[in-house]
């Protein structure tokens, strides 16, 4: 698959909440997930790593995913809008995240997330 075709896979499955088929169809076991404030996630174990840390961080209240807009055959973006409970705080906060992934035969090799820390 190109990277619109990932793109346009990744958007349907995080749309229907189907987390681990997106790792498992999508994902590279190499993915390098970097954070906007240059956490750096590798391999497999790091993005279970970090998604079970925001999972018990964080319940999601609301979650709207838009696109892919591609950048040629192996670079796409989604933005992504989040409404967000802290579940230790309570907090709720609203915010606008951007993911750039980059694609290599296949598969998504790296994704890097823009947002502003803190958010």
């Amino acid at each position: 698959m190109n990277a619109t075709q990932i793109g346009n896979r990744l958007v349907e499955l995080l749309n229907a909440m189907e987390m681990d088929k997106v790792y498992a169809e999508l994902y590279s076991p190499n993915i390098e997930s970097i954070e906007s404030d240059g956490m750096v996630s590798k391999g497999m174990e790091g993005i279970h790593a970090k998604n079970e840390w925001w999972a018990n961080t964080f319940e999601v209240l609301e979650w709207v995913n838009v696109g892919p807009f591609p950048h040629g055959e192996s670079m796409f973006c989604i933005i992504y809008r989040l409404k967000t409970k802290n579940k230790e705080s309570g907090d709720v906060t609203e915010f606008e995240e951007v993911g750039v992934y980059d694609v290599e035969d296949g598969k998504i090799v790296r994704e890097r997330f823009c947002y502003t820390p803190g958010t």
